[in-house]
């Protein structure tokens, strides 16, 4: 079959070569078959040369088609976002003149590329666009540009300006006279009203800044939807047009020729749009999926089954093969670092362990983890963050090259590497290595300059091993305990070890969570929060969950935590404190009235939820409960982990008067640095650092340097694990304003305030 269908594919060809080679081959077999058997394998020998050239030639035509189609689509986004921009600031307003030359086509191009270097969402993209915010704002004699949060002096927005043209290498000719005629508008040299205007209508703006292309098909694929609204066939042809697929073949039925078999080699991310080629990786087809439901509603166009291709397609099987090996690659691996992706890992892993039982081999699974990550994307954007995972994926190719493992990006900045037939001092030598070199790494970024380190967990694969997820689970929860052990350390999982089994153990908990969860099994404690300085009588409590168990027995606070995070169980755990703290404030308010606000917890998991604001804000409406009255913890580490998240739901939640609290400041990488960027009103001093203050000069000078910047940026401090008489005077001394802890009041029922 292979062959006939090599024939096949020759026979189509436009050489005439090619076609007289399979004129004589077939002439050749049908002559000498039946003598002959192995007059086949000859023929495949003379006419797989010309299949390979044929082979490449139709994977390029595809490979061009699909470069050039995703990157139609990508400047037609850019465009899109360009118009969108402008749409919202100018539609239906008269522009100086002046504006209008700045963005067309300057600033236009500037943001076009923008968008496709960086993205709608980054840094660059929104100072352009406040760019055009500033100068419109000085242009316009009602507007104060003072009063923008975004506000640029003069000559800094003229020099903003002047580096973005120059970056996209703008004509100097129209450069330097707009940049002057800029610069006497701005500073106020030349009168406002003496200019010119130009007026943007709403229904005219994609055309008048030259970008009238991107709004052609949506218009023409509005109307098709529009005139077949009601026609519940067409509806479905138009659902059936969206789930064509890439390799999926199709035939054009023509009127006055012959059928056009085509296969889809591209389509965008919301399947609105696809491009079709032939067997020769030409495309013939570049339409809308409006378009393609009209046709097949016409009966112009039908999709094939393997059954109905013609034999002289089908000769181009193996060419679609090789396109979809292509695309299988791409489904199986990590487009950043090329390296496999977790699920083709837990396939290799499959492998691996069934060859461990077959063959009583030992084969080592490792899961590294690069110790605070976030730090990076935190400081440079995510664009810093890819550079060192690439880098990683590199060092890992070259320093394990020898012994041909399977190395995989599990997600974020987890990798993941499997070396068969490798004993435990092999292993732990091995991933040493691999340790020390990316210690070593350094790499810069724009003015900064990072170092690396990682945790790595072991986990060694033998015949006694019950299965793919024990492999997983069991390198993760050693990865865990090299990161709580200090970072930057390897830790070996061994079915014996008793840590390990400690940790295992916490998975049950997330069972007894849910069986909690489902039943309200869940109690409200609090702990008081009381002012050093004895005049004054602002007491405030911080609300704590106790989950219980069957037998009503309160699980252990850090396991069922450990548990809760690990296993994505914490926003829900929020939205139950949430909603009862509030329903019981709310229910008892006149006699909570002598106490001032409660601190309520707020894990880094709820924070990244996108519904999480609104649930809190329907909790607030549905209780009546002033908002004056909660204050919101959140912990160091979950504010570094998602500070992009954690900030705007601060801001947007201050607006309305909620407080918040920075809870186990001190501890981590760049403390100082992020506080700036939190509005928090009250600082928790790391109970680390109190629990010792009274023996330890060094822990006393880091709690009076976390006061002292507190003080200076108008917080609170409160100083938690305050256990004595002793530590409270030493934290009365330093000037910390609350405090928190056994030697302040016990954890007691919240129903006790009631008392």
């Amino acid at each position: 079959m292979d062959f006939v269908n090599q024939i096949a594919r020759l026979a189509g060809a436009e050489s005439d070569s090619a076609r007289q080679l399979v004129d004589d081959l077939v002439e050749d077999i049908n002559t000498n078959f039946d003598d002959d058997p192995e007059v086949f394998d000859r023929a495949m020998g003379k006419i797989q040369p010309l299949v390979e050239r044929q082979s490449r030639a139709f994977t390029g035509n595809v490979q061009r088609t699909v470069k050039a189609s995703q990157g139609q689509q990508t400047l037609m986004n850019a465009q899109r976002a360009v118009v969108s921009e402008i749409d919202q600031r100018f539609s239906d307003k008269e522009l100086p003149e002046i504006l209008y030359k700045l963005i067309m086509p300057g600033w236009r191009n500037l943001l076009v590329n923008t968008h496709l270097r960086e993205g709608e969402g980054s840094e660059s993209w929104q100072k352009h666009v406040q760019t055009l915010d500033q100068v419109f704002m000085y242009l316009d004699e009602s507007s104060d540009p003072k009063t923008s949060p975004n506000y640029m002096p003069p000559d800094e927005l003229v020099e903003h300006i002047e580096a973005g043209l120059d970056s996209i290498s703008f004509d100097p000719g129209q450069r330097i006279p707009l940049i002057n005629a800029l610069r006497q508008v701005i500073s106020g040299e030349v009168p406002v009203s003496d200019m010119p205007k130009v007026s943007l209508q709403s229904n005219s703006i994609a055309a008048k800044i030259g970008f009238g292309g991107v709004t052609v098909e949506e218009e023409v694929r509005r109307q098709i939807r529009e005139k077949n609204e009601g026609d519940s066939e067409w509806q479905r042809c138009l659902a059936r047009a969206r789930r064509l697929y890439v390799g999926a073949w199709v035939e054009f039925l023509k009127a006055k020729s012959a059928p056009e078999i085509s296969i889809v080699a591209w389509a965008n991310e919301d399947t609105s749009r696809f491009v079709f080629v032939n067997r020769r990786g030409v495309k013939t087809n570049d339409i809308s999926v409006e378009e393609l439901a009209t046709l097949m509603h016409d009966d112009q166009l039908k999709l094939l089954e393997e059954s109905d291709i013609p034999i002289t397609e089908r000769a181009s099987h193996r060419m679609l093969q090789n396109m979809h090996s292509q695309l299988t690659h791409q489904a199986t691996h990590d487009s950043l670092t090329g390296l496999m992706n977790r699920k083709e890992f837990e396939r290799e892993l499959e492998k691996a362990l069934e060859d461990a039982k077959r063959n009583d081999n030992t084969n080592l699974c490792a899961y590294i983890d690069l110790d605070q990550f976030k730090v990076i994307n935190n400081t440079g954007g995510h664009d810093a963050g890819d550079k060192p995972l690439i880098i990683i994926a590199d060092l890992l190719r070259e320093t394990l090259n020898f012994v041909s493992p399977q190395i995989a990006r599990l997600g974020g900045d987890e990798f993941g590497i499997l070396v068969n037939q490798c004993d435990r001092e092999a292993g732990n030598d091995l991933m040493k290595s691999v340790s020390e070199a990316i210690k070593g790494l350094r790499f810069q970024w724009e003015e900064d300059t990072f170092s690396l380190t990682a945790s790595c967990g072991l986990y060694f694969i033998n015949k006694d091993t019950e299965a793919v997820n024990k492999i997983m689970s069991s390198a993760d929860f050693a990865c865990i305990a090299a990161k709580e052990a200090g970072r930057d350390r390897i830790h070996e999982f061994k079915d014996d070890d008793s840590e390990m089994e400690h940790r295992q153990g916490i998975m049950e908990f997330v069972s007894q969570i849910d069986r909690a969860l489902d039943n309200d099994r869940f109690e409200l404690h609090c702990q008081k929060i009381q002012p050093i300085d004895e005049e004054s009588d602002d007491v405030h409590y911080e609300i704590l969950l106790t989950v219980l168990d069957e037998d009503d027995t309160p699980l252990p606070p850090q396991d069922f935590i450990i548990a809760a995070e690990k296993f994505n169980r914490m926003g829900a755990l929020d939205r139950w404190v949430i909603r009862h703290a509030f329903e019981f404030i709310s229910s008892n308010a006149k006699k909570l009235e002598h106490l001032g606000a409660f601190s309520i917890n707020v894990s880094g998991n709820s924070l990244t939820e996108e519904d999480f604001m609104e649930f809190v804000l329907e909790q607030f409406k549905v209780t009546g409960l002033p908002t004056s009255r909660v204050c919101f913890e959140i912990t160091e580490t979950a504010a570094v982990g998602s500070l992009d998240d954690v900030v705007e739901f601060m801001e947007k939640m201050k607006i309305i008067g909620v407080q918040f609290s920075l809870d186990d400041f001190g501890t981590g990488l760049s403390s100082y640095s992020y506080l700036k960027n939190l509005p928090v009103g009250y600082l928790k001093i790391d109970g680390c650092f109190v629990k010792d203050l009274k023996d330890s000069p060094a822990d006393y000078a880091v709690v009076k340097s976390i006061n002292e910047i507190g003080q200076f940026m108008g917080k609170k401090t409160i100083a938690e694990f305050v256990e004595n008489t002793d530590i409270l005077e030493i934290l009365r001394e330093i000037g910390v304003d609350y405090a928190q802890g056994w030697g302040i009041g016990k954890k007691i029922p919240l129903t006790d305030l009631l008392q």
